[in-house]
């Protein structure tokens, strides 16, 4: 199981930093300026960047480009887990899919 060790914040890190380049890249790619990337100690982390009026397909793109590679990677890491019996990819999974998913909650910020 995923501790407060080194390792489960090390993990913690990749989950989040894997979420938010997702939202980079795709924020990149509509064109968005002055992107930033941050964390937020014991919160977690955001990107921010302009955009004037972007399209709402645009925005659905930005929101899930996040949420969804790591709902994938999470899935892919569990079933590496199921293979090897490693305990990090167990980890990464179960944090991957967690944080993934409550990130689609209808919430905002999320």
């Amino acid at each position: 199981m995923l501790s407060t060790s080194v390792s489960g914040g090390v993990i913690l890190l990749v989950v989040l930093v894997i979420h938010e380049a997702g939202q980079f890249a795709a924020m990149k790619l509509f064109g968005y300026r002055d992107l930033k990337m941050f964390f937020i100690p014991f919160l977690g982390a955001a990107v921010s960047g302009k955009e004037k009026s972007p399209e709402a397909w645009k925005r659905a793109v930005v929101s899930l480009a996040g949420p969804l590679p790591g709902l994938l990677l999470g899935l892919v890491a569990l079933g590496v887990y199921n293979a090897t019996g490693n305990a990090a990819f167990r980890g990464f999974g179960y944090l991957s899919l967690a944080l993934n998913g409550f990130n689609l909650l209808p919430i905002f910020p999320l």
